[in-house]
């Protein structure tokens, strides 16, 4: 958000100090996942230079798919994990215990904001995964997942067809912000407070 702020103004030589800036704070205190959405917000700036309208929607349709099927990941990915003590392996195995249980709880969901208090009253198990993608599950069910889905497919065709500097700039933002979200970092609250105060 901030480098769309300064492309804005044309000010490129401020924004590729602040990128570097960024990505030094990020390794010195060593956010693998952080630095990953970074990487990938630079990768989808780059690559929007030569098909912005392409990029948007492949990558607004891939986000909006991956949050409509992530209920499935777990039974798909747990058989493959059972033997491994790695949290992201524990993680699966916890959600697909969570969902099988669901029924047809999972069409509304439990209601807003019961996961954090479910991990605060000891209903939830700490070992669920953070993700926004499984929160939004598993409080507002295939109604708020259908809805948070058809939002990130707009938001991505509607930056596709933004003015030439700042398409990049937006489309590597939303990748940087969904990649925050989606990988359960505490932080993902701070990126949309960011980009609603550039907007």
């Amino acid at each position: 958000p901030a480098l769309a702020a300064l492309a804005v103004r044309d000010r490129w030589m401020s924004a590729g100090l602040l990128a570097v800036a960024v990505s030094a704070a990020i390794i010195a205190v060593w956010m693998p996942s952080a630095l990953g959405a970074l990487a990938a917000g630079a990768i989808v700036f780059s690559l929007c230079n030569s098909s912005q309208v392409k990029i948007g929607r492949g990558i607004g349709m891939a986000i909006a798919i991956l949050i409509l099927l992530a209920p499935a990941l777990p039974f798909a990915l747990s058989p493959l994990l059972r033997t491994s003590t790695h949290a992201f392996a524990i993680s699966m195995q916890t959600a697909e215990a969570l969902f099988a249980s669901e029924g047809l709880r999972i069409l509304a969901g439990h209601g807003y904001d019961t996961m954090a208090r479910g991990f605060q009253m000891g209903f939830l198990s700490p070992n669920m995964p953070r993700s926004v993608i499984f929160e939004v599950w598993y409080e507002l069910g295939v109604i708020g997942a259908m809805s948070l889905a058809g939002v990130v497919a707009l938001a991505f065709h509607a930056t596709a067809h933004l003015p030439k500097p700042l398409t990049g700039v937006m489309q590597g933002a939303l990748v940087c912000g969904s990649a925050i979200a989606i990988s359960g970092l505490v932080t993902s609250q701070i990126w949309w407070i960011t980009i609603l105060a550039v907007v």
